[in-house]
């Protein structure tokens, strides 16, 4: 009975649920001062353990392999078995190829300091002397915290044991994006970024472009170097994507290769759900009377107000003491007005010369103020709670005026979790064609 009905209907919106339940619960906890469980919350960095040995590693020339272990092999059955099933999607037609899967280790930066970070590769178990086009997802948020449903830090793409899931809503990412895109016949490679697995001890630089962008184009030169030492032959071709936080990652990641690398062969972006208009977007959080969603709106701006470093104090922002990450996810309210103070919520949102809001037009924004050369496919659903669609649209209006190859693609009634299944298929047939 559980199965028929798991399959009748989308699993999807019960991921929906539970993530919206999750950070509800957040906020709920964060309302009591002294509740023990915020106090955990509030202990400050990553708020969970890793049961799995890390190598001695030394960061050395940004870019480089410093190690890489295989982790699995998955056969197309397997990969088929652990894509989540959505009604109109035959997904088997994509599934070519078995999957080889390697964890590696890479020498990044993050905030300018030198960092050892992680990643997973997916290799597809091509017939002797095909080459191979190289593809790099990005994921979306993963919370810091250890929570039984995800998304969370447990699931940063190296971490990953598929063979063994934790539930049918974990690894959700790997097995959607990873591994399908792999046995549809791309090398595919996925990095954690900074804060995550074996940097888990350091803040993510949640939503800051520039960081993001910077650790991923060094997972791509790290990619290649374990393509070049595995002898698997790379056509030089590169496509890009990413959904939520991982979409905003693949268009700065996009305009970080076009302005740093212009000899690689970037081929096209495809990206779900993205923060492009960092501007709007809190303009919009700051002015709403309340939202459960606020403890990631809140993170994100802890973020980019740490990385602009401006003249104006943690104090002169918050009215409750904002330390660290975890810090800005345990918010007291989920109404704004309860959490910023009103001095700073006005200048932000009401002088245009305020300082951060200067940086963030300069630093942050992505939707506009360049010109892709490569196509970039922008996706979001019509009815996304958490990201608002008018991101994606923005983006694409501002970038169609500088000049740019974009497409704007809206998924009639589709939420910001739901249209996963719908976003890879579409965008493996843009790929391939």
């Amino acid at each position: 009975m559980f199965n028929y009905l798991y399959e009748k209907f989308n699993p999807y919106f019960i991921a929906m649920q539970k993530l919206s339940y999750f950070i509800l619960l957040v906020a709920i906890i964060a309302n009591s001062s002294c509740s023990p469980l915020r106090n955990l919350i509030l202990r400050g960095g990553a708020n969970y353990e890793l049961d799995m040995v890390f190598p001695d590693l030394s960061p050395s020339e940004p870019g480089e392999l410093l190690h890489y272990e295989k982790v699995h092999t998955l056969s197309k059955d397997e990969i088929i078995s652990k894509f989540p099933k959505k009604k109109g999607i035959v997904h088997d037609t994509f599934v070519k190829y078995d999957v080889d899967l390697y964890r590696v280790y890479y020498s990044s930066k993050n905030l300018g300091k030198d960092m050892v970070l992680s990643g997973m590769v997916a290799l597809p178990l091509l017939p002797r002397g095909q080459s191979l086009s190289h593809h790099q997802y990005h994921h979306g948020t993963l919370l810091p915290v250890d929570l039984p449903l995800g998304p969370v830090g447990k699931d940063a793409p190296s971490l990953s044991d598929v063979k063994s899931s934790r539930g049918k809503f974990q690894q959700m990412e790997m097995r959607v994006f990873g591994m399908f895109t792999a046995s549809n016949g791309y090398l595919v490679s996925l990095p954690d970024y900074a804060g995550y697995s074996i940097s888990m001890e350091t803040e993510h630089p949640y939503g800051i472009g520039d960081e993001l962008a910077t650790q991923s184009v060094h997972m791509i030169q790290a990619t290649r170097q374990l393509a070049e030492k595995m002898k698997w032959g790379l056509n030089g071709q590169l496509y890009l994507s990413g959904w939520s936080e991982g979409a905003y990652a693949a268009v700065a990641t996009h305009k970080m290769i076009e302005s740093e690398h212009p000899d690689w062969d970037l081929r096209m972006t495809a990206a779900l759900a993205g923060p492009y208009n960092f501007i709007r977007f809190m303009e919009y959080v700051i002015d709403r009377k309340k939202t459960i969603f606020l403890p990631l709106y809140n993170w994100a701006f802890y973020s980019a107000f740490g990385y602009a470093d401006t003249s104006t104090d943690n104090e002169e922002v918050w009215k409750y003491k904002v330390r660290n990450s975890i810090d800005a996810i345990a918010t007291p309210s989920n109404r704004p007005k309860w959490v910023y103070k009103k001095k700073f919520r006005k200048d932000f949102t009401h002088n245009p010369n305020n300082e951060f809001r200067q940086f963030a037009i300069t630093h942050l924004n992505l939707h506009e103020g360049w010109k892709p050369e490569a196509p970039i496919h922008f996706f979001t659903g019509t009815a996304d709670e958490i990201v608002p669609s008018f991101n994606t649209m923005d983006a694409y209006e501002g970038l169609k005026k500088a000049g740019g190859e974009v497409y704007y693609y809206p998924l009639d009634d589709e939420s910001h979790l739901t249209p996963t299944q719908d976003f890879v298929t579409q965008m493996l047939g843009i790929f391939n064609q």
